[in-house]
């Protein structure tokens, strides 16, 4: 019976290992072990020598990013409709997470990629970042390989099923009295429009990319208009008195409402926003681990205390299980439930 052979296959102590040369490896081929079932291993290995192949049929690579590689699937990925169709917000986090896996295995072909090279990319995101980044990481690396298989660059998705443990929800919210003291302290010190967009992003639950994207013709003199950037849902949400008066007594620089104190131009970069918001949260004797986007949760915990519907204002579909990472129990909302309780027992 003859022997079939498959290049590169080798068998070491009864595994069966994919051993490429020093050129398939500069090509982003990686070495690997494929288990001890050699019908398995040479059926896989079988597969990366004909993309060795293709990859030699196509010569020199003009653009310097080899087909095929993780560099070249963030190229196809982002350019496809999987990438593209997804709301503004997403995209931008998705190019922050996308850039670190190409940085650390951009230059690693598609189809030699196994789950310990995804723990160990995980591992190093978590050590460097923490575990909700490295999740994140981890999930867009996911959502990558799910279009490899479309591609057919792969035939499964190891990045599936991980069981990765969870952060915990953060819970921090602010008070009634942080929003004034911080209103207070932003107009002291000349910067209106972010006591402004502490107020709205209070009352409205917005994030901070639609507060710094809204118009005065979002605003129909008792409300806001607002289509949320990631879930793409239109809101409209009414005002209080505060910021009905706050928005009556703002001078109209621009088409947004909330424009830079000094210039009068709208605020494109979210960083020179954040950074003049630690400012004043300093100044005001703030805590330090109060962020901006704690006034969506704040806002949405403090509706579902009174009983709202909280997808009214978060744009979310009813019943959505996000939902619930955006509320932090509190003696309110065990007073309302109580109540209502004893409301149904009469």
């Amino acid at each position: 019976m003859a022997t079939v052979t498959v290049r590169h296959l080798v068998e070491r102590a009864g595994r069966w290992y994919f051993q490429p040369t020093p050129a398939m490896k500069r090509m982003g081929f990686q070495p690997g072990s494929f288990g001890t079932d050699r019908a398995e291993a040479m059926a896989t290995i079988e597969r990366l020598n004909e993309e060795w192949d293709a990859v030699r049929r196509r010569g020199p690579v003009p653009d310097g990013i080899v087909p095929g590689t993780v560099k070249w699937l963030i190229r196809e990925y982002k350019c496809s409709d999987w990438f593209t169709r997804l709301a503004p917000r997403t995209r931008e986090e998705g190019d922050r997470h996308i850039a670190r896996i190409d940085a650390a295995l951009g230059r690693v072909h598609v189809a030699t990629l196994r789950r310990r090279n995804i723990r160990r990319f995980h591992e190093k995101l978590m050590s460097a970042r923490g575990r909700w980044q490295a999740n994140e990481g981890a999930k867009w690396l996911r959502r990558m390989l799910s279009y490899a298989v479309e591609l057919e660059l792969r035939h499964d998705n190891p990045a599936l099923r991980m069981e990765l443990k969870h952060a915990r929800p953060r819970r921090v919210v602010w008070t009634p009295e942080q929003v004034d003291v911080f209103k207070a302290k932003a107009i002291d010190m000349g910067r209106r429009s972010w006591a402004l967009a502490v107020q709205l992003g209070y009352e409205t639950s917005f994030d901070l990319s639609d507060i710094l994207g809204l118009t005065w013709n979002d605003f129909d003199g008792e409300g806001l208009y607002n289509r949320r950037s990631k879930t793409d849902v239109p809101l409209w949400v009414p005002l209080s008195t505060e910021g009905l008066r706050m928005l009556a007594e703002t001078e109209k620089h621009a088409v947004q409402i909330i424009v830079g104190d000094f210039q009068h131009r709208p605020i494109s970069h979210r960083s020179f926003f954040g950074r003049v918001f630690r400012e004043i949260r300093s100044a005001a004797g703030l805590p330090s681990d109060l962020r901006f986007r704690d006034l969506r949760r704040t806002a949405l915990t403090e509706v579902d205390a009174g009983g709202g519907q909280i997808h009214a204002l978060s744009g979310h579909t009813p019943g959505s299980p996000v939902i619930k990472h955006y509320i932090v129990p509190n003696k309110d909302a065990a007073r309302n439930a109580q109540a209502a309780r004893r409301r149904n027992r009469k």
